[in-house]
């Protein structure tokens, strides 16, 4: 029972720390469009406006990733054999 307080506890930190790295990154994906919108050139600011915008698509894949524990399933009638020192190698 005290080894799964422990771990609950834990768990519920981690979760925690995660959910206030994200809270943390997109405060400063925003502060940062904020100050792209500052910029006085229009071709600068596109630039900008396009750096936040591949960060905050990186951010979103990665949290996706995430949620399904960092797997994904091949797409059905897809080849799940691999090269490995020459050999052709295939899952059972």
């Amino acid at each position: 029972m005290k080894n799964t307080l422990i771990l609950l506890t834990l768990s519920v930190a981690l979760s925690a720390c995660q959910a206030l790295g994200e809270v943390a990154y997109d405060l400063a994906l925003d502060a940062q469009g904020d100050q792209c919108n500052s910029t006085l050139s229009y071709d600068a600011q596109r630039a900008c406006k396009a750096k936040v915008e591949t960060s905050r698509q990186q951010a979103e894949k990665v949290r996706a990733e995430g949620s399904n524990g960092g797997l994904e399933r091949p797409a059905k009638g897809k080849d799940l054999c691999f090269m490995r020192a020459g050999e052709r190698v295939c899952p059972n």
